[in-house]
């Protein structure tokens, strides 16, 4: 079971710059599981579906049996999800897990959930 602990947006802009230019939003969210992270320049679209890869580190974590996770997700914008990739790595980057499910069912985007958090950021992309 996941619990939020917190959720952000966070804008990027060079230290330096005088008038910061506009930058991407990075999607940055921790649960009790780690840290996760999504690019704007990861997010896709597939005919009528929003795509992206979310990138999990769970360093120090000790209830998971690995270090880090990429997770590729398909939304389709109005509650349902799809995650048809994953791999996940233990800490000397070995491979724990890494399958592809193209035909995994989609599943309903569950309220207050991190996949409720990714899909509002993602859909919300240009």
């Amino acid at each position: 079971m996941r619990r939020i602990i917190a959720a952000a947006t966070i804008s990027i802009s060079p230290a330096m710059s005088q008038t910061p230019p506009k930058a991407p939003t990075v999607f940055v969210q921790q649960t009790t599981e780690g840290w996760f992270t999504a690019l704007p320049r990861e997010v896709g679209r597939e005919l009528r579906y929003r795509t992206v890869w979310m990138r999990g580190d769970h360093d120090g974590v000790t209830k998971v049996a690995y270090r880090t996770s990429l997770w590729h997700i398909r939304f389709d914008c109005a509650g349902m999800f799809q995650v048809d990739a994953a791999t996940t790595r233990r800490a000397d980057d070995s491979i724990v897990d890494n399958w592809d499910a193209p035909r995994r069912p989609f599943e309903r985007v569950r309220p207050g959930s991190l996949y409720a958090l990714l899909e509002n950021w993602t859909c919300s992309q240009p």
